[in-house]
């Protein structure tokens, strides 16, 4: 996409539309609202513990953006931690900048001091800016306090677990963008038996549809007992 100027694919699937909100609707709407003149929030930060959509939020975020012609940046440090901080430099002239995992990095000095200055300049020029991280800014190990600081300039999310309903009805979406025909006992033994990790099992369905197609199966309780003693 010509709106990320990093060479960053990003999943089609992961767009507001197909996330599973649960209790998660007051973030969701403050990230939805984030060009809205007069609305939208300058700062965001939101964390979880676990893999509960963190990058598909972010992601929903870009494909946002993109459909309403904006520039925005998408820096998934998960990829990208081992990489030179100053690729943050002059991000804040862009409509948005997104950074997924910001706790594999503020531990670094340079990266530390390079998000630092991100931060500032972007709350100098209001640009959007919208972070994720596994725990609460306040408990981050930190290369130096004023940066803690500066992550509770905006508003803080906590990221909040799926229900056993919510989980299936997030399979559910995936199996129907992807057309695939999911029968209940086959999600509900997947739910049952698999971690509790919306990424994981998302991959996991993806796993299935590929298996499905090779095999010429559909999807049934043996398959996903083959397919999980294979991974």
């Amino acid at each position: 996409m010509k709106q990320i100027p990093l060479p960053i694919s990003l999943p089609e699937r992961a767009i507001f539309d197909n996330y599973v909100i649960g209790n998660n609707q007051l973030l969701v709407s403050s990230l939805q609202s984030l060009f809205t003149a007069g609305v939208g929030e300058q700062q965001i930060l939101f964390w979880s513990r676990n893999s509960y959509g963190k990058t598909h939020l972010l992601t929903s975020v870009c494909h946002l953006a993109a459909n309403l012609d904006k520039q925005i940046a998408y820096v998934p440090l998960r990829d990208l931690a081992a990489s030179d901080p100053a690729i943050l430099d002059g991000m804040e002239s862009l409509d948005a900048v997104c950074i997924d995992d910001i706790d594999l990095v503020t531990h670094d000095r340079s990266w530390a001091t390079q998000l630092f200055n991100l931060i500032n300049a972007c709350r100098d020029r209001n640009t959007p800016l919208v972070l994720s991280s596994t725990q609460h800014p306040r408990d981050l190990e930190l290369e130096f306090e004023d940066l803690r600081s500066r992550l509770l300039w905006g508003a803080v999310y906590h990221l909040k677990r799926l229900s056993d309903e919510d989980l299936l009805a997030s399979l559910y979406a995936r199996a129907r963008s992807k057309g695939l025909e999911f029968p209940v006992d086959a999600a509900e033994y997947l739910l049952k038996h698999f971690q509790r990790n919306t990424a994981a099992l998302l991959e996991f369905l993806d796993q299935l549809d590929q298996e499905s197609l090779s095999q010429k199966r559909r999807i049934t309780i043996p398959l996903i007992k083959q397919v999980m003693q294979q991974t």
